[in-house]
């Protein structure tokens, strides 16, 4: 149950999600499977995941590819802190993604001046 191409999880997984925390981490899973892959809020999102699993404390991490939905979930049931911390952890990640690709952005070589012979 890897990754599907258009969505972050597949549409079952997202009701696992919405059953594990607050209202507004319910309105945020909402939010972000409805995002294509490629939006920032989606890499952070699952930045976060990845995030939670590298600090379990006495749990073997999922691994480095694709979580699925099942994982993810487990994951979310396991983060030993509270909604706000789960969501400033997603935040911290979006604004981490978001000055990583300002710097990007920002470094894009300037196109080649090429001289005309006259």
């Amino acid at each position: 149950m890897a990754f599907i191409a258009e969505t972050l999880y597949p549409g079952y997984a997202t009701s696992q999600f919405r059953r594990q925390s607050g209202r507004r981490w319910n309105e945020l899973v909402d939010w972000v499977t409805s995002l294509p892959r490629t939006d920032p809020h989606v890499m952070a999102f699952t930045r976060t995941l990845r995030h939670i699993n590298q600090k379990q404390v006495g749990k073997k991490p999922i691994g480095r590819g694709p979580i699925c939905a099942v994982c993810a979930a487990r994951l979310v049931d396991d983060f030993q802190g509270s909604e706000e911390q789960l969501l400033e952890l997603y935040y911290t990640n979006l604004n981490e993604i978001n000055t990583t690709i300002k710097k990007m952005n920002c470094k894009k070589r300037p196109l080649l001046q090429v001289e005309h012979a006259a």
